[in-house]
């Protein structure tokens, strides 16, 4: 079944009859999605020529698109890659990454018909080098402004408070003896919970440690958490304790709970490797990311499927819904609506279309199934 919605051509694709598959004949990848006053708001990048821009579209929450935008900067030279997004009450503001770029990291405001109304690239008062720091992570903060986690060198990070226009409020440099990252950032109560893993010397193991900093910056308290790989995606659950993914070196995905000061509550394995967890209405959560399995021919090599998986609030795996062989798949984002939820991201080697590109890519899961 084909749609035509504006001028882009869908694919429709019930893969089962819980799942509705929907692939676009447009190069690029969905990241982020929200649901605001009964739309859907979704985040990505796709191909312009010979670069990428970042994109942004917002639909109802049938799926039918109400507008779609690009974005890139003044010299529209670099690609420019989605990294996350949020609402205020009249705009929305993106993140964006410019790899090939000096100023590497590029803020954008629309109003919330997708309307440019003010952009600048993310600048620190203390410079190190040729090139900008490069973005590692973000939140909106409570006062509706935002706070950044930045890379300088492999020993160096830091850390960049801006207001709800992108000024600068304040920045903090931080330096250490091996090669660090600052990755998930959560604002719990009157500070922030950075999650800091420092990798050790001759191995890819790293010590992680959650960290408490003061809402100026000043670290507060360093907590040892006994994770041994990389934290990328936190959130902070509606019991007051904090939940987040632990990647593993063999494909899956470890779903860790700790309280706010770093007390392990449980944990359970998952098949995968699960870009992001949010909570659900009814206190567990749902998980979606991306899997290898072998295909069905064992000449070929392993093929990248996607998985979505929800969980209790106790950990104990309610289901778990793999999408694939046909086309590599990979989901980075999901939201919750009355009867379904709806995942974004990637499908590549679809069946049909220009074989090797990436190309935007949704699904609708059904809950009643």
């Amino acid at each position: 079944m084909k749609i035509i919605l504006g001028l882009i051509c869908l694919i429709g694709l019930s893969f089962a009859n819980d799942i509705k598959e929907i692939r676009e004949k447009t190069e690029g990848v969905l990241d982020n999605i929200i649901v605001e006053n009964n739309s859907l708001v979704i985040l990505g990048y796709k191909k312009h020529g010979k670069i990428y821009d970042m994109y942004l579209e917002k639909s109802d929450l049938k799926g039918k698109k109400i507008w779609s935008k690009t974005y890139n900067t003044k010299n529209a030279k670099d690609d420019t890659y989605s990294r996350y997004l949020f609402s205020n009450d009249k705009t929305y503001t993106l993140f964006g990454t410019n790899y090939n770029s000096k100023n590497r990291n590029w803020m954008l405001i629309v109003d919330k018909n997708g309307k440019k109304l003010k952009e600048r690239f993310i600048t620190m008062e203390t410079y190190f080098g040729k090139d900008a720091p490069l973005l590692k992570g973000a939140i909106q903060t409570s006062d509706g402004g935002y706070l950044l986690s930045l890379y300088y060198y492999p020993k160096t990070m830091a850390l960049l408070k801006l207001d709800q226009n992108g000024k600068n409020e304040w920045e903090k440099i931080f330096n250490f003896d091996r090669e660090t990252r600052f990755r998930s950032i959560i604002e719990y109560k009157s500070n922030f919970l950075i999650f800091r893993h420092t990798y050790m010397e001759n191995s890819f193991n790293v010590d992680s440690t959650l960290v408490s900093i003061s809402k100026k910056g000043d670290i507060i308290s360093e907590t040892p958490i006994g994770v041994s790989s990389i934290v990328e995606k936190a959130i902070k659950t509606s019991d007051g304790n904090i939940m987040f993914l632990d990647y593993s070196p063999f494909l899956k995905t470890l779903v860790v709970k700790i309280t706010p000061k770093g007390r392990m509550l449980g944990e359970i394995l998952l098949n995968g490797k699960l870009e992001t967890i949010k909570e659900t209405k009814d206190k567990g959560f749902i998980l979606v990311g991306a899997e290898r399995r072998l295909a069905d021919k064992p000449s070929t090599d392993h093929w990248k499927n996607a998985v979505i998986t929800k969980i209790n609030k106790k950990g104990r795996i309610l289901w778990e819904k793999v999408i694939g062989y046909d086309a590599l798949r990979s989901l980075y984002d999901v939201v919750e609506l009355k009867n379904k939820y709806i995942a974004v991201g990637t499908a590549k080697f679809v069946p049909g279309i220009k074989k090797g590109e990436e190309y935007l890519y949704k699904v609708d899961i059904n809950k009643s199934k």
